[in-house]
């Protein structure tokens, strides 16, 4: 009798391709990445791998998928009750720059590997489109709160303000990804902060 296949042993079959595309994506992008070469990285045989995506598109559309749902978690994880909208956009901005430094390099390339094939392939452009309103819905709305309580200033524009941030964590992270450059991201993180947060605040009274 064959062993019994567990759910479990099916997530952490799934986990393992998807650690081994997602390595092999950053290093030699996705166009010069084979699925053979994905078999190879994962050591797991080609049935293995076809029993979970049914193609090379199938698991890049799969990775970004895994990027976003962990994006959205891990920033609304650090809010505690009672958080003020400085202190949500705060921690945003902080996650947003440690998980850079954390992930090294590999992830911003595979965001910049999604970018690049994303005109190209209607599955990939329609998970490009589905992050990008998901991430600049999230920080919208930490915004709009901020300028409803009077945190903020009445002329700030939450859909504009989220726009910029997200294209200056996108330049920041585009820029490290493509460069031999080493960026402070400690500091990095404090002038953001401060440019941002100093440019919403309302005047006390």
């Amino acid at each position: 009798m064959a062993p019994k296949v567990t759910q479990q042993y099916k997530k952490d079959v799934r986990e393992r391709v998807l650690a081994a595309a997602a390595k092999l994506f950053s290093s030699k992008g996705y166009y010069d990445t084979s699925m053979d070469e994905i078999v190879a990285e994962s050591n797991l045989s080609k049935g293995a791998i076809y029993g979970h995506f049914k193609s090379k598109e199938d698991l890049f559309v799969a990775l970004q998928d895994k990027q976003l749902e962990e994006s959205i978690t891990v920033l609304a994880s650090t809010f505690t009750p009672g958080d003020s909208a400085k202190t949500k956009l705060e921690k945003v901005i902080g996650t947003a720059f440690d998980s850079m430094v954390s992930a090294s390099k590999k992830n911003c390339r595979i965001n910049l590997e999604f970018n690049v094939a994303a005109p190209r392939m209607k599955s990939v452009q329609r998970r490009r489109d589905d992050r990008f309103a998901a991430l600049h819905r999230f920080i919208m709305e930490i915004i709009r709160e901020g300028v409803e309580k009077g945190e903020f200033r009445r002329d700030v524009d939450p859909d504009s303000t989220a726009l910029v941030l997200l294209a200056m964590a996108d330049g920041l992270s585009l820029d490290w990804a493509t460069t031999n450059l080493d960026f402070d991201w400690k500091t990095l993180t404090g002038q953001v902060k401060k440019m941002v947060l100093e440019g919403l605040m309302a005047a006390k009274p």
